[in-house]
């Protein structure tokens, strides 16, 4: 029960974000090309709940403006990302083209180029603001300097275009350990 107690939180963000993909992308039904394109506009939604549990797990972090300012700055990078992606399925529409029928295709279509150049410019904007967030949570002694170096080498690595910023999973991943580690000496 105690487990129940403790994580329910993170249950409650995961179910009302993907409540809302389902809802605000109902419409959208991708085919081929366009289907990458709109797998990769649901980040945003992933994101918004990494950003939740960092600001709940590590209460004292809130209280700090650049923390916020540093999240904010990654979550509109990825609304980028979704708006970009999101611009490109609807270029291309119920078309199901493959990656080579759509860079010969599409071209001309309004939105095509235009939403790959936001998508593609934003992903690399939310792999800087992770990289921001770490070191901010690092300054402020959130975070360790060997997670912060993890999440940063994470976002750097890992392909933006499967999910830019991927360190801030890291960010996440070690405030809730440390969070259960602070509830757990509380607890004896």
């Amino acid at each position: 029960m105690t487990f129940v107690r403790r994580w329910w939180p993170i249950v409650a963000l995961v179910s009302l974000s993907s409540a809302l993909q389902k809802i605000l992308l109902r419409d959208y039904h991708a085919r081929g090309h366009a289907s990458g394109h709109l797998s990769s506009a649901t980040a945003v939604f992933f994101g918004s709940v990494l950003i939740a549990i960092i600001l709940w797990s590590a209460p004292s972090a809130r209280r700090y403006p650049e923390v916020w300012i540093a999240s904010g700055m990654w979550i509109a990078a990825l609304v980028g990302v979704a708006i970009g992606n999101l611009r490109v399925v609807d270029a291309i529409g119920d078309a199901d083209w493959s990656a080579e029928q759509a860079d010969a295709l599409g071209a001309g279509l309004p939105g095509f180029e235009s939403g790959h150049d936001l998508a593609g410019i934003s992903m690399w904007l939310a792999v800087a603001a992770a990289v921001v967030l770490a070191i901010v949570l690092l300054l402020r002694s959130q975070i360790s300097r060997g997670v912060a170096i993890g999440a940063i080498l994470v976002s750097l690595v890992f392909p933006p275009w499967f999910f830019p910023g991927a360190g801030v999973v890291v960010l996440a991943i070690a405030l809730c350990v440390t969070r259960n580690r602070v509830l757990n000496e509380i607890a004896i």
